[in-house]
């Protein structure tokens, strides 16, 4: 009896034994599962986290620069402004005593909204009158951009020739 006793206790010592092995390996299953959400986690909120820091930096970075922005904004005109330039610019060839032409060759645009045209011009007149147009064109409203100035001619008669860019914003 006392055999039979011994083998009984034995038996259900396993048992317990068994059990509880299963509850701690199912548990460790359950723990790993709850660390890699948590890792998971952790990482969200350290990216969240550095989102929010460069959304603050970029927000700081915008009130700095917003007391500047309407000058920004008429830096460079509309591209619907451009009609005025061919009169501008004959208003101020003859101010400065310049027969000049001038034409538009090929229309490039950014992604952004920053576009340009190209821009030929040629004229004659003295060299002091030159020089007073192109401090006017520099001076202007109009955003230029000289790719190539050639001067040419003899006695106070030059020629002028100017190819470069004429800049415009898509609003």
């Amino acid at each position: 009896m006392q055999n039979n006793q011994l083998i009984i206790k034995i038996a259900v010592s396993l048992i317990l034994i068994l059990i509880l092995a299963s509850a701690l390996v199912f548990v460790g299953f359950d723990i790993s599962k709850k660390n890699i959400q948590i890792k998971d986690l952790r990482q969200a909120i350290n990216l969240r986290s550095e989102l929010i820091k460069n959304l603050s930096v970029l927000r700081s970075d915008y009130n700095q620069v917003e007391p500047f922005k309407s000058s920004l904004d008429g830096l460079l005109v509309n591209k619907d402004k451009l009609i005025e330039f061919p009169r501008d610019l004959n208003a101020l060839a003859a101010q400065t005593k310049i027969s000049f032409t001038s034409s538009f060759s090929g229309e490039e645009l950014s992604p952004g909204g920053l576009g340009w045209f190209g821009l030929a011009m040629a004229g004659d007149a003295s060299f002091d009158n030159f020089i007073q147009f192109v401090k006017y064109l520099e001076n202007g409203k109009y955003f230029l951009q000289f790719d190539n100035f050639d001067i040419s001619g003899k006695d106070n008669n030059f020629r002028i020739m100017l190819n470069g860019r004429i800049f415009y914003f898509v609003k």
